[in-house]
């Protein structure tokens, strides 16, 4: 869906879709698509449960050997 889209699916204001959606987009929780129509606009959509997962398994593992790299560090 492209912001304006959203902002009226939802009934809030067209800033705080925009806010709530790079907050999202950052996470890596929606993709975006560059749409020509008329102007330029991104459409988003949400990411596979799979590439989901993918992420959360990534950042769980990233965190588990800084965790043991510290731990090495203090001993």
């Amino acid at each position: 869906m492209m912001i304006k889209e959203i902002q009226k699916e939802l009934g809030i204001s067209e800033r705080s879709v925009r806010a709530h959606v790079l907050s999202l987009y950052k996470k890596g929780l929606l993709k975006r698509t560059l749409v020509q129509r008329g102007w330029l606009g991104y459409a988003y959509t949400a990411v596979s449960p799979s590439e989901l997962l993918k992420k959360i398994k990534e950042t769980i593992l990233r965190n588990i050997e800084e965790i043991e790299k510290e731990l090495k560090d203090d001993e």
